[in-house]
């Protein structure tokens, strides 16, 4: 019966709304669903049940905003009266948002031609729109960027694209505002990290990388090792 009657609610919300707004509130309730289920089987019993394998109770919800590519959608997170449960559903999410943005940039660094690289821009910036949008106005904003690497000969490009010193530079910069812990404001962080690789482009400038002779296009073996701490 309930099931039915579940079901009913679902054909009247599809016949009230938009396709996109009935799309949204199914997965809305579905996502809804696993959390209740993950404090149930968290606490070893339902709302309300009797159980000796209980092993906590329940201590209301807390509202929270998912943003996906159907929508915001408008959640409870229940929680336990010990705040032990620390539901992984959010960072599952974010781990798949991080790997869908890494995979959209991939098409664009890794596009043959600088109009094939634009094109990819345009259609990231689509997708990412649904999803987040901070990245896509960025993309958006410094996309066009991106495409200055495809000034330089074609085996230059595989280097900009794949050397290490940049890995270990990403990885630098990680660790020094990991130090931090917590910025006042974005403009502080940014004022480190524009800080660290001015440092770091003054020690490549003494260095050579890349030979622009196209004709020879060998990299220099010396390592350049990232900023000092």
């Amino acid at each position: 019966m309930a099931r039915k009657t579940q079901g009913i609610g679902i054909v009247e919300s599809w016949q009230g709304s938009g396709e996109e707004d009935f799309l949204r509130g199914l997965v809305e309730r579905v996502v809804q669903q696993v959390l209740e289920a993950e404090m149930t089987s968290f606490l070893g019993a339902g709302a309300y049940e009797r159980s000796g394998e209980r092993r906590g109770w329940r201590n209301g919800f807390k509202p929270r905003v998912l943003k996906t590519r159907v929508g915001k959608l408008e959640l409870l997170v229940p929680k336990d009266r010990e705040g032990q449960l620390q539901t992984e559903l959010f960072e599952r999410y974010q781990r798949s948002e991080k790997a869908l943005v890494a995979g959209l940039l991939k098409t664009v660094t890794e596009a043959a031609t600088g109009e094939a690289a634009l094109e990819a821009i345009g259609q990231a910036v689509a997708e990412l729109e649904k999803r987040a949008l901070k990245a896509a106005e960025l993309l958006e904003e410094h996309g066009e960027e991106i495409l200055a690497v495809y000034a330089l000969p074609a085996a230059h490009r595989k280097q900009m694209r794949t050397i290490n010193q940049l890995e270990r530079q990403n990885q630098e910069l990680k660790r020094r505002t990991r130090v931090v812990r917590a910025f006042p404001n974005e403009e502080s962080c940014l004022r480190l990290v524009t800080a660290l690789l001015m440092e770091t482009n003054q020690e490549w400038m003494e260095k050579m990388y890349l030979h622009m002779d196209e004709g020879n296009p060998a990299v220099h073996q010396q390592a350049m090792a990232p900023a000092a701490a």
